[in-house]
């Protein structure tokens, strides 16, 4: 399956909650706002749907058909 993040930097407000479910696809970026820094298909798709639900500005969306 491939999947895809979205991320809407508008919303986010730097939690990091998603840096800390995959440090290895998020980062904030200098501002402190989300980036996606990885490979985000070679994320579980499970951690990636945690990573969505736990963010508190809902900044993240999951495409899971890319």
């Amino acid at each position: 399956m491939t999947a895809r993040i979205v991320v809407d930097r508008g919303r986010c407000i730097g939690s990091g909650q998603c840096a800390l479910i995959l440090p290895d696809v998020f980062d904030a970026d200098d501002e402190g706002l989300v980036t996606v820094i990885g490979d985000v298909a070679a994320a579980g798709v499970a951690d990636l749907r945690h990573a969505v639900r736990l963010c508190p500005a809902r900044a993240l969306t999951l495409d899971e058909h890319g």
